[in-house]
């Protein structure tokens, strides 16, 4: 089966990942976070700057680390931040 994007991916050079998910749990996921069950904060082991979005990416200098984040607001973090987000 043929994509009509498959001549604009192909021209742009673009690369297209496809996920999957099992319907419905995206709405069990939203619960268990809103009632506390889970907690993901400790999950974010580094927070970067906007203009850091390369070295978030690439993880450059974070052996060890599990999740990175970007955060719009803030412009550059000259030692990115470990720990919690908030």
């Amino acid at each position: 089966m043929s994509s009509p994007l498959g001549p604009e991916v192909a021209m742009r050079e673009l690369n297209v990942t496809g996920t999957f998910r099992y319907t419905g749990t995206w709405p069990i996921a939203r619960t268990l976070l809103e009632s506390g069950a889970v907690e993901l904060d400790s999950l974010v082991t580094h927070v970067y700057g906007i203009e850091q979005v390369e070295q978030a990416l690439t993880g450059e200098g974070t052996d060890g680390s599990l999740k990175r984040i970007v955060l719009p607001g803030v412009r550059v973090v000259e030692e990115p931040s470990v720990g919690s987000a908030r």
